[in-house]
């Protein structure tokens, strides 16, 4: 086994213990034989803050610190665990990464992003989007009681964060912005790597970008009972590979 492997919308939570388990029994098996793995978002359901501690949790964080000792993590926002900070990189020994980055890999010119950016978004959620991105509001939330922010601030964040629509594709103009500022100057082969998809809208897609070929992937969130990843393998080929809940799981919450 080697190569890079990616994956996002995991959405782990302490009420999704399948999935847990699943994702710590394949990093178990990757660790130390790949040559890095990228998270491109949505690592947690939702995230509230690096000083509210869960066991289930902290399990997840202890899985990737002793991967992250053999295999580099690297890992992106996504629109519901944004507040991920310093003290979690730390802890669980994961690179953040810039919410568009760029990684030359086995011949590869490739752009990563969670993915949210492409889709069109109501007034509504464009304005939470920025809003929550500034050191004001994340420091406002940072002084909120716990007991405040577990009541509250979860349901909001997924209430007002951009959710896939299973009607909508991604915006070419969003697309093409993208590129035009993070795809100079303009790099032979090139790909994008994204998250935030509806089911209907993932894959292997094409695009012609200024008179060269895009090979875009578009990655699925996991669901209740399976999961996937996407391997970039070292002779710089991208195969989906799916995985499958084989075990039941139980945490006590």
């Amino acid at each position: 086994m080697s190569g890079i492997h990616f994956i996002a919308d995991t959405h782990l939570s302490a009420d999704t213990p399948a999935l847990n388990m699943l994702l710590m029994q394949n990093m178990a098996e990757w660790m130390g034989k790949i040559d890095a793995l990228y998270i491109l978002g949505n690592f947690f359901e939702v995230w509230l803050g690096d000083d509210i501690r869960h066991h289930v949790a902290e399990e997840l964080v202890a899985t990737l610190q002793a991967f992250s000792t053999r295999t580099p993590v690297y890992m992106q926002h996504g629109s519901r665990d944004f507040l991920l900070g310093a003290d979690f990189a730390q802890r669980a020994g994961v690179t953040f990464l810039p919410e568009v980055a760029s990684l030359q890999a086995y011949g590869q010119n490739i752009v990563l992003l969670h993915g949210d950016a492409l889709y069109p978004h109501s007034q509504e959620q464009e304005d939470f989007r920025t809003l929550s991105r500034t050191p004001v509001w994340q420091e406002r939330v940072a002084h909120t009681p716990v007991p405040e922010r577990k009541q509250t601030l979860a349901q909001h964040i997924i209430q007002h964060a951009h959710q896939p629509d299973a009607t909508q594709p991604i915006a070419e103009a969003r697309l093409e912005a993208l590129l035009e500022v993070h795809a100079k100057p303009r790099p032979t082969p090139l790909m994008l790597i994204h998250a935030h998809n509806p089911e209907g809208f993932t894959g292997r897609f094409e695009h012609t970008w200024q008179g060269q070929t895009l090979e875009r992937w578009a990655l699925p969130a996991w669901q209740p009972h399976q999961g996937g990843y996407l391997q970039l393998t070292d002779q710089g080929q991208c195969v989906w590979q799916p995985l499958s809940v084989k075990i039941s799981a139980t945490y006590h919450t």
